[in-house]
């Protein structure tokens, strides 16, 4: 994405005689290939693929990201009544840029029976093993309110201790608390930081703003597809 921003500064001018609106694209770009969803596995008891702690404050918001993100990557555009979607084929690589705030929460696009994929997430602590992952979001404030903090710690030790695999967002938004690494892990309470065995065994995938936003949660859902090593379950 960053390449392809820095070319279309440098091919602006270009752009700009254009008479069919057409941009800059890679074909190899991110957001431009096929977006596979990790499948639960219940057979093995699983039956979500996210578990979302309620003491978690922002996590929904990022796997409502997450689901608009595999919504975009299915969607339908010829159907969504933009002109400016398909002016041209170039212009399809760079829909997001066109789509408004509407068209994202129309018909077209979040009706699920145009979707074969769907994003499987509890809430519920009771069934946080049926759950393939569970995602952590980490900010500025995250690991620093007070009691809910503390019911956070206690599912983060209870899903270390069931084997179920984490997958941390760090947050660097400056407007949603963004904060550097460092700052996250100074607040982490000792138990948690330990190595081997501590919820920072795996590296955090940053949540960026703007187009590389996508790029994020791309990420995420491709982080769906990783397995822990096995632990013995104790809850």
């Amino acid at each position: 994405v960053s390449l392809r921003l820095i070319l279309q500064l440098l091919f602006c001018q270009e752009a700009a005689r254009r008479k069919d609106g057409a941009r800059l694209y890679l074909p190899r770009e991110l957001t431009r290939q096929p977006l596979h969803l990790a499948k639960v596995a219940p057979q093995n008891g699983k039956m979500f693929h996210l578990f979302v702690s309620q003491h978690n404050k922002g996590a929904a918001q990022i796997v409502a990201a997450m689901k608009r993100e595999l919504l975009l990557a299915e969607a339908p555009w010829a159907s969504c009544g933009s002109k400016n979607l398909m002016r041209s084929h170039w212009a399809r690589s760079h829909a997001i840029s066109y789509v408004s705030d509407a068209t994202l929460g129309s018909k077209n696009l979040l009706s699920h029976k145009q979707y074969k994929q769907e994003l499987l997430v509890t809430s519920d602590v009771e069934r946080m093993q049926s759950a393939q992952h569970i995602l952590i979001y980490l900010n500025k404030d995250t690991l620093m309110q007070g009691e809910i903090s503390v019911q956070l710690h206690g599912d983060i030790e209870r899903a270390l201790s069931a084997g179920v695999h984490l997958i941390l967002v760090h947050e660097t938004r400056p407007t949603y608390g963004g904060c550097t690494f460092k700052e996250i892990l100074d607040r982490t309470p000792d138990e948690l930081r330990a190595r081997p065995g501590g919820m920072y065994d795996e590296l955090a995938i940053p949540m960026c703003d703007g187009v590389h936003g996508r790029i994020s949660c791309r990420m995420l859902l491709t982080a769906l597809h990783y397995k822990s090593a096995s632990k013995s379950q104790v809850v």
